[in-house]
């Protein structure tokens, strides 16, 4: 079990959980640094060029810095490792059969379309299923409770 050295002395799956924007903050701020540093850098240019006058480059550089800052809590969860939110996972989700899979074909999950396998026989075209797993690019799907494993002409 790895330790926080923060103020609680919590496990840190437990602080990911409690306060997620704090183990992804760093990450996102040095991910973001350089992009402030070229910003910086272009901005310097254009002062010292004399096309941007030195209150200009002031107001760029705290517009970009702004944009980072206002943009942090719609993104910070994509920063944090620790987090493994359902909404990433495609196990257990609900897809539908686009094409007869017998046993492999194509399904739809999300608006995605998706080469699956289908476990335990036939599964018609609309049928909906269960994602059970996931080897590379391809489903393992099983038909849903109550739909029927038989070909059907559809």
């Amino acid at each position: 079990m790895k330790i926080d050295s923060g103020l609680f002395m919590r496990p840190l799956e437990e602080n990911a959980k409690s306060r997620p924007w704090k183990s992804a903050a760093p990450r996102y701020v040095l991910l973001q640094l350089p992009g402030i540093a070229g910003v910086a850098l272009i901005v310097v240019l254009l002062w010292q060029a004399g096309y941007l006058p030195a209150h200009y480059a002031w107001i760029v550089m705290a517009i970009w810095v702004g944009k980072e800052i206002v943009l942090f809590p719609f993104l910070y969860r994509y920063y944090n490792p620790h987090l493994q939110s359902e909404w990433f996972s495609l196990k257990g989700r609900r897809a539908i059969a686009k094409e007869p899979l017998n046993p492999e074909g194509y399904v739809q999950v999300r608006g995605e379309i998706w080469k699956a396998e289908a476990e335990g026989g036939f599964v018609n075209r609309g049928d909906p299923v269960r994602i059970v797993d996931i080897h590379g690019l391809t489903l393992r799907v099983k038909p849903e409770e109550g739909t029927s494993t038989e070909k059907t002409v559809r």
